[in-house]
């Protein structure tokens, strides 16, 4: 009611787009999390870093390069270090036996 009431201030819907437009990356998180099932921890960590980079407007090699390998260590540190318990996805399945023991293990 106060909301209503209240006089108007200028660029307040601006301020209402920025706080709307922050939801963006909840989606971003919400649909990583539902592809490392079916991708693989691995892949859907390069994929999202990458496509992440591009949304922040970097379009140059190296720092699509240094968006990747990023991801890569991450995965690493996670995996081996950390030893950290990640789904393993569905596209390791077609994998060759022992490239896909390699993948289950340690990306």
């Amino acid at each position: 009611m106060g909301s209503a009431l209240s006089e108007r201030i200028q660029g307040r819907w601006q301020e209402v787009w920025l706080w709307l437009s922050s939801l963006e990356y909840a989606g971003w998180f919400i649909a990583y999390a539902a592809a490392v099932p079916y991708a693989g921890y691995l892949p859907a960590t390069v994929l999202f870093a990458v496509a992440l980079t591009l949304r922040a407007g970097y379009r140059r090699p190296a720092a699509l390069a240094s968006a990747a390998a990023s991801a890569g260590v991450i995965v690493l540190l996670f995996k081996t270090l950390l030893k950290v318990n990640l789904p393993a996805g569905r596209v390791y399945e077609v994998l060759p036996d022992g490239l896909r023991q390699i993948m289950l293990t340690y990306f």
